[in-house]
């Protein structure tokens, strides 16, 4: 595909410029290392899958992968990933097009679902975890990427909103305690999260390093206080995951 046809910077995702390629693959690695090391089944949701390019990259992997997204051409966007790459198999790929709050899917298909980025868009938290709750296999797991509690009023997020103009558009915050609390009366067991740093966001000269590795109080608590902050407030990857004694619904 030419870089001048119309679907290329959707099927460049995610290594466009203007994407922050970098933050799109630590978070990707990070998603993955919250997965079930020995699955109940291959089956994953690609939850508001967008571009679809974890769809792509789940079905490199292995994976029997479903998408789903509001967009309606998400089967073409499919079929031409599969174009640029024999290595994707477009048999194990489906695309559904629709509202994620209702999910056109069985209960308990699914062995993981994805939500990169997309949590923050739902309209109805508590709508989304009992769906999700619901399709997931006993043992299975949902995993996010997502901002944190001060999302919505950040000043790149209101810019983007006022730059998009689209009412239906929606930027919320994800809070860790409500999802705790709604994804527990979903029938989740309480949620883990796992706590990193950005991998743009800090760094050191190794004399500093080697002052924080021999202890320097200073450095430390200025790690743990940009920890604690960004793994609230910006930046979240945590998992929900379905016990395996979980009663139907």
């Amino acid at each position: 595909m030419l870089r001048t046809d119309a679907h290329f910077p959707m099927l460049n995702d995610p290594l466009n410029a203007d994407r922050n390629p970098g933050r799109m693959l630590f978070d990707f690695g990070a998603m993955l290392a919250c997965f079930v090391a020995q699955p109940v089944n291959r089956r994953v949701l690609d939850f508001c899958a967008g571009s679809c390019w974890i769809s792509e990259w789940l079905n490199r992997m292995g994976h029997e992968v479903w998408a789903i997204d509001l967009h309606a051409d998400g089967t073409e966007i499919l079929r031409l990933r599969a174009g640029c790459d024999q290595r994707v198999d477009l048999a194990a790929l489906t695309y559904n097009s629709g509202d994620a709050h209702h999910l056109p899917y069985e209960d308990g298909f699914f062995g993981h679902i994805c939500c990169f980025d997309s949590l923050h868009h739902m309209y109805d938290y508590e709508r989304t975890l009992r769906e999700m709750a619901r399709v997931l296999a006993p043992g299975g797991r949902a995993v996010f990427v997502e901002p944190g509690a001060s999302h919505s009023k950040a000043p790149e997020t209101i810019a983007a909103v006022r730059e998009k103009n689209d009412p239906a558009w929606i930027e919320r915050d994800v809070v860790l305690e409500e999802i705790d609390a709604l994804a527990r009366a979903a029938g989740f067991a309480p949620l883990v999260i796992r706590p990193m740093l950005p991998a743009n966001y800090i760094e050191y000269p190794l004399d500093r390093w080697q002052a924080f590795r021999k202890g320097d109080n200073r450095l430390a608590m200025e790690y743990l206080d940009a920890l604690k902050r960004i793994n609230y407030d910006d930046h979240l990857v945590f998992y929900l995951h379905k016990p395996l004694d979980a009663p139907p619904r």
